[in-house]
């Protein structure tokens, strides 16, 4: 059977049918989705009125308001205490990552010639390092180049941009 010459076939005709089934398709998604959020809530707030939960949540109220009374009573430790786990922290997790690099052979000019990256790159990818893979990423963040986790300067210091 030919197909039909475009002349003769009825695009409002087609494209009613297709936002029909669009409709049917969207509202069979939207009908599922509150479903699925409606069991969600009633098993989140079924478990959290557990009633075995009740010291848990009165423990974890009274944690949050001794929290929030130390931060207005000590506001100068409390900021010093934020810049330490949100800035400190991840430059010396940074450290660390380059250290771990370190200690596997990677080197900012290459892999280290008898590594255990060496040998993991010669006889898993026999020299041939795929783009985007997890060593191409470790070779291009010990070089300080453009992994996904950037080092400014090879310093150790994450990277804010």
């Amino acid at each position: 059977m030919a197909p039909k010459p475009i002349e003769d076939i009825d695009f409002p005709a087609i494209s009613d049918e297709i936002l029909e089934f669009l409709l049917v398709v969207w509202t069979f998604v939207s009908d599922f989705c509150l479903a699925l959020w409606s069991c969600v809530t009633e098993a989140f707030w079924a478990a959290w009125t557990y009633r075995p939960f009740e010291t848990f949540r009165n423990e974890l109220a009274a944690a949050l308001i001794a929290l929030m009374d130390y931060v207005v009573a000590h506001p100068l430790t409390s900021t010093a205490i934020v810049i330490l786990l949100f800035v400190v922290v991840p430059g010396v997790l940074n450290a660390l990552k380059i250290c771990f690099l370190h200690c596997l052979g990677f080197r900012r000019r290459g892999v280290l010639r008898g590594s255990y990256a060496a040998n993991y790159q010669s006889t898993s990818f026999r020299g041939n390092v795929r783009r985007g893979s997890t060593f191409a990423q470790f070779q291009s963040q010990r070089a300080g180049g453009g992994g996904r986790y950037h080092v400014v300067g090879g310093t150790g210091s994450p990277s804010w941009h």
